[in-house]
């Protein structure tokens, strides 16, 4: 089931977390009382330093899904500026967890987004852009029209093509005519683009 940033409320929890007490207790060696420590890490007024230093030395995949949950529920700010940077982290299940989250924070997450489409690093990209469709059409079309604009690099190319699919919305059709007029594009994308656009054609008729 897809993850969505719940609404910020008054807890529930524990309202006396220590910051301290948590932070010791976020490097025990026992599993469920470092879960107690991450479920009490935002009480403690300190939740993005401490669920960052979970992140860095968490071993348990149920304590590190917790971790990601749990970060939801910091201010949006604090969230982006906490998982953004994992788009670029080698291991692949924290990549692919900060990017679930990041598609539940949805249109707040462009300018942290925008970053990561620049960087210098082709799996950054790519990695950044399986977010964009999700952002909706009002804030993923000028991004993507700003990937294509500068883009150079035809796999990150071929995924922002099928992120115009994906967002199913007839202005798409002009990123791509543009596309396909590129000099020198290559025949993959070139046939990609192509297809792309009877996609888009054949839903407008729908």
């Amino acid at each position: 089931m897809a993850l969505v940033k719940p609404k910020r409320a008054t807890s529930t929890r524990r309202k006396s977390a220590d910051e301290a007490t948590v932070e010791s207790d976020l490097r025990s060696a026992d599993a469920a009382t470092r879960r107690e420590a991450i479920r009490s890490a935002i009480d403690t007024g300190a939740g993005k330093g401490l669920l960052a230093e979970a992140l860095t030395q968490e071993t348990s995949s149920a304590n590190l899904d917790l971790i990601f949950s749990e970060a939801l529920r910091l201010e949006t700010a604090d969230t982006l500026g906490l998982l953004t940077p994992y788009l670029a982290n080698h291991d692949a299940v924290l990549r692919n967890k900060a990017t679930e989250c990041l598609q539940a924070v949805g249109a707040p997450a462009v300018e942290a987004l925008r970053g990561a489409l620049t960087d210098p690093d082709v799996d950054v990209r790519i990695q950044a852009m399986s977010v964009v469709p999700r952002l909706g059409a009002e804030a993923a079309l000028p991004l993507l029209s700003e990937v294509l604009a500068q883009e150079s690099e035809e796999n990150v190319i071929a995924c922002a093509v099928e992120a115009l699919v994906e967002l199913d919305d007839p202005r798409a059709l002009s990123e791509l005519e543009a596309l396909q007029d590129r000099p020198g594009l290559p025949p993959s994308l070139a046939f990609a683009v192509g297809f792309a656009m009877d996609r888009l054609a054949d839903d407008a008729r729908r």
